[in-house]
């Protein structure tokens, strides 16, 4: 099966001890997954280039070994001139050259681990989706925001962009979002609510007893990209049952369903979801246009399609600052979390620098009457640390289990029936769930972990 694949081509090559320390083979995993090896060497000396009686030998070995999954031809053996050279006049010499200058210049250092007499392995991916999933998207988003530089006039108006994602629906992801906006907002923070589960809108019928018919899905097709038309597709929260005596909300919604919003959904390329990519800086423009028509914003806050969807991975792996994953203590919720925790250690994995922030919050926990709420919890924060161990924190800096604010330790937010099968206009009693302990920790450890503490109109 695929999964077994490209360790199998890995052990077998081992174990034919024809590749030397000094070559490099580039193991290419085409669209449908079939393997091509790409033989090069940085000493012809000690680790020449393969024979085509050798060569014939191992391609032998690997189709007995892994059968249809081998290309064919199954092995390019890279002799053309160095990199930067000037391209041959045949044409077809050409075409050779320009295609192992593109390996050489995509690959990346493989994965596995080496052992002492291995060469110099590369693997090349080609995918037609999921790219910042799988690690085709460096983080790009609006503007820095730099521990270093926090307190630079320039960069301390600079508002933090954070992804709020959950592996599962229905676990209280854009609840939690709503409530850290309430609490945010009555804090006399400026903050700006994006919906960009544009393919499971909600955040508008929470606000709204008539939804706004313009929105997020407006904007990213617009025909003229150029044109800002970031007001026509922000709406102005002011209610004082929602902010109390804080900050007016800035909320951009999904955008009214209708047959129209479908048609645009349809012409939408999500599968475009890679950092440099025109749907990549198409939200980026939406957050700089938001900064600069409602600003100095204190927060941006995006809620993202649940599972590993294309927008969430982008947003995580590309576009955001930092983000709050709500899950539940669950094997499926576990495997989200993982995920995430890759995506936001990228920085860490790339450059050797901090991994993006990362709130956890333990969703749907046990009510504190409950009997099993102390296990729960429990066990939920021992299953955080030991995940965020092994996938988020850095080697040498993995904290102890009784850390305050690290991210092991999640914010608990008890089950509560108020809020169950909810969904509709927010209602004075939903609100005060919101402006509960629990949510107002959230918020509280939002501002602290980007030095923006919260300086509250009203007591948090």
């Amino acid at each position: 099966m695929f999964r077994e694949v490209l360790p199998a081509v890995v052990d077998k090559l081992r174990s034919l001890s024809l590749f030397k320390v000094g070559h490099e083979v580039t193991v290419i995993r085409d669209i449908k997954g079939h393997i091509r090896l790409v033989v090069g060497t940085s000493d012809p000396a000690t680790a020449p280039l393969p024979s085509e009686t050798l060569t014939s030998q191992i391609e032998t070995a690997l189709r007995q070994h892994i059968g249809s999954w081998l290309a064919t031809p199954a092995i390019w053996k890279d002799d053309s001139p160095a990199a930067g050279s000037s391209e041959p006049k045949d044409p077809k010499k050409q075409a050779r050259h320009l295609a192992l200058e593109l390996v050489r210049t995509q690959r990346q250092k493989a994965p596995w681990e080496p052992k002492a007499q291995d060469p110099s392995w590369f693997l090349l991916e080609r995918h037609t989706a999921k790219r910042a999933w799988v690690g085709e998207a460096t983080p790009s988003p609006p503007w820095p925001i730099d521990d270093v530089n926090r307190d630079e006039a320039d960069l301390a108006r600079m508002p933090p962009v954070i992804t709020f994602f959950s592996h599962k629906g229905g676990v209280g992801r854009t609840t939690a979002l709503l409530a850290t906006a309430l609490h945010l907002a009555r804090a006399g923070q400026k903050v700006a609510v994006v919906d960009l589960d544009i393919e499971a809108p909600g955040l508008a019928s929470l606000f709204f007893r008539d939804p706004p018919s313009a929105g997020c899905l407006d904007y990213l097709l617009a025909a003229d990209p150029s044109a800002s038309m970031v007001r026509e597709v922000t709406v102005l929260v002011a209610d004082k049952t929602f902010i109390g005596n804080g900050a007016e909300l800035q909320v951009v919604t999904a955008g009214g369903v209708d047959d129209a919003f479908l048609e645009m959904l349809a012409r939408i390329d999500l599968q475009d979801a890679g950092a440099g990519r025109e749907l990549a800086k198409r939200i980026n423009q939406l957050f700089t246009e938001l900064q600069a028509s409602a600003g100095p914003l204190d927060f941006i806050l995006v809620d993202a399609r649940a599972g590993l969807h294309e927008v969430a991975g982008l947003m995580l792996a590309g576009l955001c600052h930092g983000a709050v994953v709500v899950g539940t203590n669950s094997p499926q919720s576990w495997l989200g979390v993982t995920q995430v925790a890759k995506l936001l250690s990228g920085p860490y994995q790339r450059d050797g620098k901090d991994p993006l922030p990362l709130l956890l919050v333990h969703g749907m926990a046990p009510p504190a009457t409950d009997n099993s709420n102390e296990s729960e919890t429990k066990r939920f924060q021992e299953i955080a640390y030991d995940e965020l161990s092994k996938h988020y924190y850095p080697r040498d800096q993995v904290p102890n289990t009784g850390a305050g604010d690290e991210s092991h330790r999640p914010i608990v937010i008890p089950y509560t029936a108020e809020l169950r099968g909810g969904g509709g206009l927010l209602t004075a009693p939903v609100v005060d769930v919101l402006l509960g302990k629990p949510y107002r920790e959230l918020a509280k450890r939002l501002g602290r972990q980007f030095d923006r503490p919260l300086k509250a109109t009203e007591p948090l």
